[in-house]
């Protein structure tokens, strides 16, 4: 993308992808990095259990 022009970036959003996380200070020094919610919460709701779903949305 840095090829492509892209420049000033400021924010990442991704998910926990370990090796993009990793490579962020090194291609966009300046840029912060936020979990993205919607994978975030797709993770989490893939770990708990059917009868639990409802208090964890609730949440």
């Amino acid at each position: 993308m840095k090829e492509r022009g892209l420049s000033g970036v400021r924010l990442i959003v991704s998910d926990k992808n370990l090796g993009l996380v990793k490579s962020i200070p090194e291609f966009f020094p300046e840029a912060k990095w936020q979990r993205c919610i919607v994978h975030f919460y797709r993770n989490v709701f893939t770990k708990i259990s059917r009868t639990s779903f409802r208090e964890v949305q609730v949440c």
